[in-house]
């Protein structure tokens, strides 16, 4: 018995699991990204250069990432309900990331937005999936990536993908 509760806890201390569940991978690997992404800070607004050579292939990581812990959430075969923004920042804040408020946004493509609108009159129901991150010294569109989804809960399918980090 004695065992099994320092397992726990050494599982819990390591991040491995959070409010009885385990921490995906895809969120650990995105919060990772995220962090890489801040340290990398950005320009002044009087200086308007390029990104950095690193922060295209970050993005591209923090784009699939989101996607497949999005695909995950989809895919989880104990729910019955669509997943929603808050559960994706849930399994982002359980992997140990922190929101920033807009107002200290000082690195490239924080997370702005993620939203799920379910598309009925279709042959199969379609889910659109959106995730918007923010970029500085740009026009006020944040960076978006469509993902369309059909099928039913826990079996639902990646139909359609724009992406603007994939090359």
């Amino acid at each position: 018995m004695r065992r099994t509760w320092l397992c726990i806890v050494a599982a819990a201390l390591t991040g491995t699991i959070t409010g009885g569940h385990q921490v995906s991978p895809h969120a650990k690997k995105a919060v990772e990204t995220i962090g890489e992404l801040r340290a990398i800070g950005v320009p002044d607004d009087d200086e308007r250069t390029d990104p950095p050579p690193k922060v295209p292939g970050l993005l591209r990581t923090l784009n699939k990432e989101l996607e497949a812990l999005i695909v995950e959430d989809l895919n989880d075969s104990s729910r019955h309900t669509v997943p929603d923004k808050e559960e994706i920042l849930e399994d982002l804040t359980a992997a140990g990331w922190e929101e920033q408020p807009r107002s200290k946004w000082a690195a490239y493509r924080e997370i702005r937005n993620i939203e799920f609108v379910l598309k009925d009159g279709y042959k199969q129901t379609l889910l659109v999936v959106t995730t918007q991150l923010w970029l500085p010294n740009e026009s006020n569109d944040p960076d978006a990536a469509v993902y369309i989804f059909r099928g039913a809960a826990g079996r639902t399918a990646l139909a359609a993908v724009t992406d603007p980090a994939l090359p």
